[in-house]
């Protein structure tokens, strides 16, 4: 029996030049380019997901404010 799988979906993305030397730049020690590549879209989701969020709840009716 194998290992157990840790990431079941695979994407292959193309990246502008020099974008791989950019990432290896930042990284931190013990880090690797998947590990950094995995932590930005988290928290890129997590920053849209909010704004998509605040954005709703802006454009949301508001309950009970009709004038008699």
């Amino acid at each position: 029996m194998g290992r157990k799988k840790n990431w079941d979906e695979r994407l292959l993305l193309t990246l502008p030049e020099g974008a791989k030397a950019l990432i290896d730049s930042v990284l931190e020690i013990g880090e690797n380019r998947n590990a950094m590549i995995r932590s930005a879209i988290d928290a890129e989701i997590r920053r849209r997901t909010r704004r998509l969020a605040r954005a709703s709840s802006e454009t949301a009716p508001e309950d009970d404010q009709t004038e008699d």
